[in-house]
């Protein structure tokens, strides 16, 4: 996110690749939690393909451009691009997503914030949706970053089990959010505010909202349906319209 105002996410993919002649990149047509159809192709800019150790040309520099044949051109509204690996170790691909539609369904960059959900960001490979995958996140300086994985206050890395968990967590970014912690039955919530009006949010009434309905869910679902939540909630400029949802809970320990 190097420049906010531009409101253009930048994504990289490293694939790390053996005895594989060809991949398919696909953006997802569908959201997780969200019941339609979503062409969030149209957002997509710019993409090209870098390779790391190529094996078939050892002499070339680290960062080498790939022939022009390597991947299709990607014209908008095109949803998948495709192209011929060629015996590489490693290959990089990268590309912009134009994001400022805060929905709970797109993303939003701007100059108060990120806000993202991964299924309008992340590009993911055919066949190979249940491969572990690892997100680095590189936001402007003095940003903080909070998902329902964040496990420290400086996390820039996550480790996902599989694509489908990664594009579930919603992430916030941004120098000012609050955020408020409360138990119900040894789990531990987060409560996140972000407000986009002249006067900050506060995620206490919030705290106190979720806190009630999370101890009804308890008394109705008994114990073991409760994980670990990360909500984030955000205001708009207006002042009146809020949007919120939850991130998928961390899996059982």
């Amino acid at each position: 996110m190097p420049r906010p105002a531009s409101h253009l996410f930048i994504v990289w993919i490293e694939v790390e690749m053996k005895d594989i002649d060809s991949l398919d990149f696909q953006m997802p047509m569908w959201s997780p939690g969200r019941y339609a159809v979503f062409d969030f192709a149209k957002n997509i800019q710019e993409f090209q393909a870098q390779t790391l150790n190529c094996s078939v040309r050892p002499e070339a520099p680290s960062s080498l451009k790939l022939p022009d044949d390597i991947c299709a051109v990607y014209a908008a509204g095109q949803s998948d691009v495709a192209g011929t690996t060629r015996g590489l170790q490693k290959l990089i691909v990268s590309y912009k997503v134009f994001g400022n539609d805060l929905s709970g369904t797109f993303s939003q960059l701007d100059t108060r914030h990120a806000t993202f959900n991964g299924g309008s960001i992340f590009m993911y490979i055919a066949g190979h949706k249940p491969d572990p995958v690892k997100l680095t996140i590189e936001p402007p300086p003095g940003w903080r970053i909070v998902n329902g994985w964040t496990e420290r206050p400086d996390q820039r890395e996550w480790q996902y089990p599989n694509w489908d968990v990664m594009i579930d967590a919603p992430t916030e970014i941004a120098p000012d959010w609050t955020d408020d912690q409360f138990e119900v039955a040894g789990k531990k919530y987060h409560v996140v505010v972000h407000s986009l009006a002249k006067k900050a949010g506060s995620a206490l009434p919030w705290s106190a909202i979720s806190k009630k309905s999370f101890g009804r869910k308890r008394r109705c679902g008994g114990r073991r349906s409760l994980m670990p939540y990360t909500f984030l909630i955000h205001f708009a400029a207006d002042d009146h319209s809020v949007m919120a949802w939850s991130t998928s809970p961390r899996p059982r320990s």
